[in-house]
């Protein structure tokens, strides 16, 4: 039975009961046609009357989802937010006010880019620039300072939803990462120069030792008429002082004194040198900015230790025969490049994103606020690329 039908049945026994008229009507058709007016009326208020309670019920199933969303929102173990095209956070939830050491009310129609700590503000200013242009998912790390003077760092995913809020974010807090990879950065540049120190110091020495006493020993046999014994020991000279030469190139590329001396040009120049000789490929350093001078150690040392692991895997996995390493500078920033003849992007790809070497690549990287990216050449061979923004 339709609803319709349902709805008259209910009138038509509401009707029966009621007196309709005062007296008589004048005529059968008047008594027919205000019956059904009758009836109408009456389905029209059992019909409000239906509405009304539906839209209560309605109102009410809102409410509760509107309390059970925000209180998941809330309690979420993940910290979300969002972001107005003016800068402002709209939104924000409770786990990220706790992570961000403030109180939820006071975060509301404050400015974002306050709670990032001051040296990664420029950072963020540039990513939320480039968000307006995508409408994709993007992340980038960033540092924050609480309210306390504590800084921690995060990963910020954000996506673009192009209306009020403009962008989405979510906090993931990403602090003990950080530490843990700083401490392996940290271990593994310690150990390079305990080697370099121990190759340049002891094994080094005790090499060059070797070689003068055998040049001495050459000239007591020449002295005593042996020739077969001089020829002997000249050559045992000529060894020595070639693994002292061996050894002094190894110390340099462990722990590499043209940095602090010289900066960084020189540094790659000699790293090209060293590639060519203890390798026997051709390397060659270009630089498009021979004026630049990077009076940072520590950007200057890792763009070193960058372009070494970049080398390092062209020879080793590559297996490169002709590379290139390109430095260039300006007024928007600066890029390293290592450019290689070996086996092809796809073939390394795994490589790419794999070893501890690369990893390490990835988090020096970061932590200058540049970019990585490996990238497959035209003509075969690799491109590892590496941008540096100026603050």
């Amino acid at each position: 039975m339709t609803e319709g039908k349902v709805l008259r049945q209910r009138a038509e026994a509401l009707t029966s009961d009621l007196q309709l008229f005062g007296g008589a009507a004048t005529s059968e058709v008047d008594r027919q046609m205000l019956h059904e007016l009758q009836l109408q009326q009456i389905e029209l208020e059992m019909q409000n009357d239906d509405l009304r309670h539906s839209n209560i019920a309605l109102e009410e199933s809102r409410a509760s989802y509107a309390a059970l969303y925000a209180d998941l929102y809330h309690h979420a173990p993940i910290s979300y937010l969002a972001i107005a095209r003016n800068g402002l956070i709209s939104e924000v939830n409770d786990t990220a006010a706790e992570l961000l050491g403030a109180v939820r009310s006071k975060l509301l129609q404050s400015r974002f880019d306050r709670l990032i700590a001051p040296e990664d503000r420029d950072r963020w200013q540039h990513h939320f620039v480039f968000m307006a242009q995508r409408a994709d998912r993007q992340s980038c790390e960033l540092a924050f300072r609480r309210r306390d003077g504590s800084v921690f760092h995060a990963l910020l995913d954000c996506l673009q939803v192009g209306g009020a809020p403009f962008l989405r974010i979510s906090l993931t807090d990403i602090t003990e990462r950080k530490l843990l990879e700083r401490a392996l950065v940290s271990v593994a540049e310690e150990r390079q120069r305990s080697l370099g120190q121990e190759l340049h110091d002891n094994l080094g020495q005790q090499l060059a030792a070797i070689a003068y006493q055998a040049s001495a020993l050459e000239k007591m046999i020449q002295s005593s008429g042996s020739a077969d014994a001089a020829k002997f020991a000249a050559l045992i000279a000529v060894q020595a002082q070639s693994a002292v030469m061996q050894c002094k190139q190894l110390a340099q590329g462990l722990l590499p004194f043209e940095i602090e001396a010289s900066g960084l040009i020189l540094a790659l120049q000699a790293l090209a040198a060293r590639v060519g000789i203890n390798y026997q490929i051709g390397c060659e350093f270009v630089c498009t900015s021979p004026d630049v001078w990077l009076d940072d150690a520590t950007l200057a040392l890792n763009l070193y230790r960058i372009a070494q692991e970049a080398v390092s895997n062209a020879v080793r996995h590559g297996k490169a025969k002709t590379l290139i390493i390109q430095f260039a500078s300006d007024s928007e920033g600066m890029r390293l490049s290592i450019f290689d003849d070996g086996r092809g992007f796809e073939e390394k790809a795994e490589c790419a994103t794999g070893g501890m070497g690369i990893k390490i690549m990835q988090y020096r990287v970061k932590e200058l606020g540049g970019t990585l990216a490996f990238l497959g050449r035209a003509e075969g061979g690799t491109e590892v690329r590496v941008d540096i923004r100026r603050g």
